[in-house]
């Protein structure tokens, strides 16, 4: 039986929310969709979390708070016998792992463990190999630990307000304070557990969708590592292009719309959209504006390559919010920049 620790919220109290500010809806709902934690309205009126519906060296995003989360998930793998490859030459071996959606505990043959072992990688064989160890997994439906949380960082570097000031302040502390987004310590004492078994995978990425990954393209990948851990497994990090306003992929299809939605859950613009139409918000907020810039998305893999079971995985997510509007009682309130930093960390993981 699977133990799900969920949150429930009242919909007409986040919608209620929502109408406050500029770019609330977005914010507050992107920050519990972009990494697929899906919150639907159930038949109770209320809103269920968690139900279905490096070297990065090139330009790994280094602030102070990624890089806080980082170390407290990521081994020390310091190794100086192994070097990290980062050229992609077409003489490269692509990385040719067996297909196992269709057969479980499958030990790949002495030849693609080998290929595995080689560091020397192109960004076409980090893109083959990530999908081929998350579709296997996701196919065994092993036991994990899946913690998550958000974070609106508030610093000069993160959030830039050219009108209504206080106002985004105050509209900001009144969401933290309602709890509509999980803090790291939110996340980290109430973790998603997934029993061993549980053919229910739909919380595993990509989210409600069969695969694991469906990100094909290469150009998709704008830095990645791979190299050779101390203990032996094989830890592979890539960074993904920026993109504005990514969608995600929609169940049912096979080719995903972006890059960012081939391997993370984004929410689209259409659910942006409603949340910010709904009448409620439109009763308190007008000519609302905005976009949205995905960007320095990381992914971090831990696996081992004599079975292709997975260690832990790291999804980073950061977007950039935009806005423009008028909010009854605030005025005019301009949102030049808002940093929006999500995190998914999976471990623990039982075959």
């Amino acid at each position: 039986m699977k133990k799900h620790k969920s949150k429930k919220k009242n919909v007409f109290t986040a919608i209620g929310c929502v109408a406050l500010a500029i770019l609330l809806g977005v914010s507050t709902y992107i920050s519990l969709l972009v990494l697929g934690v899906v919150a639907d309205a159930d038949s109770k009126g209320v809103l269920s979390f968690g139900k279905k519906s490096e070297d990065v060296t090139q330009s790994l995003p280094q602030n102070e708070h990624q890089t806080d989360y980082i170390n407290n998930y990521i081994i020390d793998d310091d190794d100086p016998e192994y070097e990290v490859q980062e050229n992609d030459s077409p003489t490269n071996p692509q990385g040719n792992v067996n297909n196992q959606e269709q057969e479980q505990n499958i030990r790949p043959s002495k030849q693609v463990i080998n290929t595995l072992l080689d560091t020397n990688k192109t960004k076409a064989d980090i893109v083959k190999i990530y999908a081929d160890v998350m579709n296997n997994t996701k196919n065994q439906s092993p036991g994990f630990t899946k913690i998550e949380y958000q974070e609106f960082p508030d610093g000069p570097e993160y959030r830039v307000v050219t009108e209504g000031e206080e106002s985004i302040d105050m509209v900001f502390g009144f969401v933290d304070s309602l709890g509509l987004i999980a803090s790291k310590e939110d996340g980290e004492n109430n973790p998603y557990i997934h029993q061993k078994g549980d053919a229910d995978m739909s919380l595993f990425p990509v989210f409600n969708m069969p695969k694991g990954s469906y990100l094909t393209d290469p150009a998709g990948i704008e830095s990645y590592s791979y190299k050779i851990l101390s203990n032996g497994n094989v830890k592979m990090t890539f960074v993904l292009v920026s993109e504005m306003g990514p969608e995600p992929i929609a169940e049912g299809e096979e080719v995903a719309p972006s890059y960012t939605g081939a391997v993370f859950s984004p929410m689209s613009k259409a659910k942006i959209d409603e949340t910010i139409n709904h009448p409620i918000v439109t009763a308190f907020s007008k000519d609302i504006a905005y976009s949205l810039r995905y960007h320095d998305c990381k992914v971090e893999l831990e696996f081992n390559p004599n079975n292709l079971q997975i260690a832990s995985v790291l999804h980073i997510a950061n977007v950039t919010l935009k806005g423009t509007g008028n909010v009854v009682l605030g005025g005019k309130m301009t949102l030049e920049k808002q940093e929006l930093i999500t995190t998914m960390y999976i471990k623990d993981f039982i075959y």
